[in-house]
């Protein structure tokens, strides 16, 4: 079974909708048992130019908070080895809608769950998941970053387990999990099918971990519908590619044949189109369009949120104005509103206190007071290029030239004294590990890591490389940039500046996280970690390449991968 990702009606033709309990007869909670419903727009309808348009109201759904992840969960913790296990791990944002729906699940279900944390830019909606996750039968773990939590617990990312713990992978996806989603395909067929809404042309849904738009692709053309999966980007582009879509519906397909449905795994999946437009300023970040569309769907009466169901409703709204100036005739759009509702939740007075003592810190820096909800007043971003340019003051006392010309470097990101700052930075984080001859080595992989990056992110990534540089005069009274130090003074720069919970230790701690990311992605450096080698899929290379694919030969195949 292999999706077509392009657009066009490629879906099988039109046939008898199999009945719900088709998947019914598989180990499920028993959530998610009603239809959602479809409410249509008419007024926006004829707003936009579209015939019809609708709205799947999985907001609605029960039990819990509902949203589209209670779907996931629904078969996910029915199956081995989440159903008998007394505690699960998982992972998400500080404001994850996946670990609010984990943390309901334990309660409902008298379990306890160790979440993973990293951090994103506040709002209220944010506030109120922590509140919540906090508050639940949970215990927190944080990491400053989504960088620093792959590079110190990877298991929660690609581990089945941890220390004998079930891990719920990010978003909750695995074949298992998006079983839910094929059983809301067919839901949504039967609607169809019972006269409800007409045969939507396009289905548009956020894409994060990828599940939703695979269940809902193979779902769909279970139920006979041609409808288009149009999944719109949160994530950047590196982290909602193709291939990784491919992999998913190969891995949905096996499990369907080893629990005994072949007849659906051979069904060809709808077509799947990947729009990336809405990813604004990166993962986490309310971009204006985002925040227009959910004014936009708020006038109807459905809550969203800027980060994933605000992008998804933008894409819808540019696509329409698009088709209506090309003059293109449309016929019926549906919305699949994936998100919690917006109903207050039951939050603990002493939420806070459960908190790690770092994201309290972190919490109270951003905030600029304790204990109470209140809007970022500024975005982390500002307050890292305002830091810089506090420090550009300072520069008069360390030379901005006299860097090495370093002639064999052509990096597309980064300059040649940003590559010797990366070298340089290297020396000191890793001083006790083996390092490449040519120290600049370790920012090759970066500077093709970071030129896929959205541009705020990478204007980020320039401004804390050379805050640090600089910041070495006032931050600790050296006449000399850090660079120029001796190694040993710059280790004790560095120890000085990572433990503090400011933007200056923000900076120090994502310059050390990118030069163990561009350390680890060298060959010299993975026997130290028994990493054998790189897993490259036998499919043409994507354009942005994962990790592995970033750093392997040519033609390598995965390990163990037959060439026949």
């Amino acid at each position: 079974m292999a999706p077509h990702l392009e657009s066009g009606l490629t879906a099988p033709a039109q046939r008898t909708v199999p009945p719900l309990d088709i998947l019914d007869r598989l180990p499920r909670l028993g959530w998610a048992a009603d239809p959602t419903p479809i409410q249509a727009m008419p007024e926006l309808a004829a707003e936009l130019g579209l015939g019809w348009l609708g709205c799947k109201r999985d907001d609605l759904t029960q039990p819990g908070s509902g949203g589209t992840k209670t779907r996931k969960l629904d078969f996910l913790l029915a199956s081995p080895p989440w159903r008998d296990a007394p505690k699960w791990i998982s992972v998400g944002a500080i404001g994850s809608g996946h670990l609010v729906a984990c943390t309901a699940a334990a309660e409902r279900l008298g379990r306890q769950l160790e979440a993973h944390l990293f951090w994103e830019p506040l709002s209220a909606g944010v506030l109120d998941n922590l509140a919540y996750t906090a508050s639940g039968p949970t215990s927190l773990i944080y990491h400053s970053s989504r960088v620093a939590l792959a590079l110190r617990r990877p298991g929660v990312l690609t581990a089945l387990h941890m220390a004998g713990v079930p891990v719920i992978p990010p978003g909750g996806t695995t074949p298992v999990a998006m079983l839910g989603l094929v059983r809301a395909g067919l839901e949504l067929a039967g609607q169809v099918h019972r006269g409800e809404l007409p045969e939507p042309q396009r289905v548009y849904v956020s894409l994060g971990s990828g599940g939703t738009a695979v269940g809902l692709a193979v779902g769909l053309a279970i139920g006979g519908l041609r409808t288009v999966v149009h999944a719109v980007a949160a994530v950047e582009r590196a982290l909602a590619t193709r291939t990784r879509l491919r992999r998913q519906v190969h891995g949905l397909s096996e499990y369907l044949r080893q629990v005994g449905l072949p007849e659906l795994a051979d069904v060809e999946p709808n077509a799947v189109v990947i729009n990336y437009s809405q990813v604004g300023p990166g993962y986490g970040r309310a971009s204006g369009s985002s925040l227009d569309a959910v004014g936009v769907l708020k006038r109807q009466g459905i809550g969203l949120e800027p980060i994933y169901t605000g992008k998804a409703m933008a894409a819808l709204l540019v696509d329409a104005e698009i088709a209506r100036r090309e003059n293109r005739p449309i016929d019926a759009w549906l919305f699949w509103n994936t998100v919690r509702r917006p109903e207050p939740m039951q939050v603990a007075d002493g939420w806070r206190a459960r908190l790690p003592p770092a994201l309290i810190a972190r919490l109270q820096n951003v905030e600029g007071l304790t204990g109470a909800h209140r809007a970022v007043k500024r975005s982390r971003r500002w307050f890292l290029v305002g830091g810089a340019a506090t420090l550009a003051g300072a520069t008069a006392l360390v030379r901005m030239s006299g860097y090495p010309s370093l002639p064999r470097w052509h990096g597309r990101e980064f300059t040649a004294a940003e590559a010797h700052i990366l070298g340089a930075a290297a020396e000191a984080v890793l001083a006790s590990a083996p390092l490449p001859t040519e120290l600049t080595a370790i920012a090759v992989p970066l500077d093709r890591y970071v030129a896929a990056l959205p541009p705020r992110m990478r204007s980020d990534i320039h401004a804390l490389i050379w805050l640090i540089e600089q910041g070495s005069t006032p931050l600790v009274g050296q006449i000399h940039r850090m660079s120029s130090l001796p190694v040993a003074a710059r280790v004790a720069y560095l120890k000085d500046l990572l433990p503090r919970r400011d933007v200056i230790g923000d900076a120090a701690r994502g310059l050390r996280d990118l030069v163990v990311l561009g350390y680890y992605a060298l060959p010299m450096a993975w026997g130290s970690i028994g990493f054998t080698g790189p897993l490259v899929p036998d499919m043409p290379r994507p354009r942005r390449p994962t990790y592995a694919q970033l750093v392997a030969p040519a033609g390598r195949l995965p390990n163990g991968m037959r060439t026949e």
